[in-house]
């Protein structure tokens, strides 16, 4: 028997499905809450969340895409207890604005594969393990290289350069979370060559290098 919320997942299959994944601030009655948005599209999104707002709540979700702070109203259509845990939400806001949002995120993905691979800054060889979330999947990976703009990381996974991740270190006193995009895939080449992803930071992030750095042996 079709449920309730069918007709509302197949109507956001219609629409193209942007990859990403973007902090987003919210507001459900008058409660806030903080998450990600995961592919995003004209009619919806996923929000990986700890507090999910019941089925059928009317949401806000403020994106902060500089220059501008785009609210999109929503309605959650179902919640999963499950990784990543979160909700689907059915957007009401017209479909345009939620593309400016795309476009925009698109763009800083285009931006940043734009620049030169320059090997200016310290890359530090290590192992360390890493988690990577792109869209709903996460991705256990292993680190070869890191750096403050940038990494390597050990995976049998093959995303397209482009991709957006958020990749994930968790130390035994912080956390720190660095949203990414693929630059490049590599294939696998014997054990002195492992396959995996390089990606790069869209931001400097000096914290998570020295984060890294604090747990190899000198």
């Amino acid at each position: 028997m079709p449920t309730a919320i069918e007709p509302a997942a197949q109507e956001r299959r219609e629409h193209h499905r942007h990859a990403c994944l973007i902090e987003v601030q919210g507001l459900h009655g008058e409660r806030f809450f903080a998450g990600r948005a995961h592919n995003l599209s004209a009619s919806g999104a996923f929000v990986e969340c700890e507090s999910s707002p019941a089925r059928g709540e009317e949401v806000q979700l403020l994106f902060d895409v500089p220059p501008r702070l785009y609210r999109i109203t929503g309605v959650v259509v179902s919640q999963r207890e499950g990784a990543p845990r979160g909700f689907a939400v059915s957007f009401q806001t017209e479909g345009e604005k939620v593309r400016a949002v795309a476009r925009a995120l698109a763009g800083e993905a285009r931006e940043v594969m734009r620049r030169p691979v320059l090997r200016a800054h310290l890359r530090l060889p290590c192992e360390v393990h890493l988690l990577c979330a792109s869209g709903e999947r996460v991705l256990e990976t292993l680190a070869r290289d890191i750096s403050p703009v940038g990494a390597f990381l050990v995976t049998e996974e093959r995303l397209p350069a482009g991709t957006f991740l958020t990749v994930r270190f968790k130390g035994s006193r912080s956390l720190h979370d660095a949203p990414a995009v693929i630059r490049w895939c590599r294939e696998a080449h014997g054990a002195a060559r492992p396959g995996g992803l390089g990606v790069a930071f869209l931001r400097e992030e000096q914290a998570l290098f020295e984060a890294v750095r604090a747990l190899e042996p000198t």
